[in-house]
């Protein structure tokens, strides 16, 4: 009779470690960095996270000269970059929004200097919003603009809630959690307000609950395309 017992599924733990192998076999440079990182206290459900998080990386990277990588993680820029890469990946909470800091670091740990300071400042915008408001930057896209196929599928996310003082207090909630979302994507300077030009003669009109000029929608700002190029969302000449 064998002493040993049935074979022991791999926990996320074991896979995130395997993950890391795989990476470091790439770029040896790699595996010091971010074992030191993730031997601190991570939660259990959080070991998958990382684990994915390193295979898109991977399969990123895999393409360049291990010497080129290798010298980019001697350089401190970098090594930083990498890092808070694996922190946002540690709290991310969807696979896509994997794939967005995979992409940005990416970039920043195989391209110049200058690119690197780019992901860096562009990972830390991505954290500042959240998956709908990737969305609702998508939706700005003209392939996008016109798809009824696209508002369906995120419908929960675009479609406005047409509250008014006697709607239900849930339906007011909503509307002003819709509301905080696409201000907060303005205050970044990812959305532009569009504002309607007044016919001569006439005055611009106001919003009465705010007294500021009247807004007539949103556009996707030069950063907010930016933004979704660099994470993979938008195309080099996609307006």
């Amino acid at each position: 009779m064998s002493d040993h017992g049935p074979p022991v599924d791999p926990t996320p733990r074991d896979r995130a470690l395997s993950a890391l192998q795989g990476l470091t076999g790439i770029v040896p440079a790699i595996g010091p960095i971010l074992a030191n990182l993730i031997s601190q206290i991570i939660p259990e459900q959080r070991w998958e996270r990382i684990g994915e998080y390193l295979r898109k990386l991977e399969s990123r990277v895999a393409e360049v000269e291990a010497q080129t990588l290798a010298s980019a993680l001697r350089e401190p820029r970098k090594v930083d970059l990498f890092e808070d890469g694996a922190v946002q990946a540690v709290r991310a909470l969807s696979s896509e929004r994997l794939e967005y800091i995979a992409a940005l670091v990416a970039r920043g740990l195989t391209a110049g200097e200058r690119d690197a300071i780019e992901a860096k400042r562009l990972l830390k915008l991505l954290d500042e919003i959240d998956d709908d408001q990737v969305v609702t930057l998508r939706s700005k896209l003209q392939r996008h603009r016109r798809s009824e196929e696209f508002h369906e599928r995120h419908g929960e996310v675009l479609a406005p809630v047409g509250a008014h003082l006697g709607s239900p207090r849930e339906d007011l909630d909503r509307q002003a959690m819709y509301r905080l979302a696409r201000r907060q994507l303005v205050d970044l300077g990812l959305l532009h307000q569009t504002f309607r030009r007044p016919k001569k003669g006439e005055l611009p009109e106001f919003d009465e609950k705010t007294g500021m000029i009247k807004s007539h929608g949103t556009s996707l700002s030069p950063l907010g395309r930016l933004l979704l190029r660099r994470i993979g969302l938008a195309e080099e000449d996609e307006f």
